[in-house]
């Protein structure tokens, strides 16, 4: 599985490395791999912990985080402003904080990191 996986993002690179923004994508992609592989390894997760993922789309990670004991709550573009509302969260309530391909999406991104600590138990992490 690791040997297709790498396979697959080499030939990525390689079909797009002509066109420099193409290859700054596919390279942001496999950044976006190793965050989810790390944790999905359980390098992030805490038992009986709590995730927010901003920019959850269809909330593709939400099963990941449920199988290892995790509360998850999920957030888009249809739920929330994150340029201007509060996540309806309370403070420090939250071990993870995901926001993945967001932050180049929105024109100011201080709500979105003023919320992100506001809600995020100090002692844990935030990936954007």
């Amino acid at each position: 599985m690791e040997k297709l996986k790498k396979n697959y993002f080499d030939q990525r690179i390689n079909s797009l490395e002509k066109e420099t923004f193409r290859s700054i994508l596919a390279n942001r992609e496999i950044a976006t791999y190793k965050i989810l592989e790390n944790i999905c390894k359980k390098k992030f997760l805490i038992k009986n912990g709590s995730v927010c993922d901003i920019g959850c789309g269809d909330q593709y990670l939400k099963s990941e985080f449920i199988k290892n004991n995790m509360s998850y709550v999920g957030y888009d573009i249809n739920e929330i402003n994150i340029e201007r509302d509060k996540l309806p969260l309370k403070n420090d309530s939250t071990n993870l904080m995901l926001c993945l391909a967001v932050i180049e999406h929105i024109s100011d991104p201080s709500n979105l990191f003023s919320e992100a600590y506001r809600c995020l138990e100090k002692k844990w992490s935030f990936y954007c």
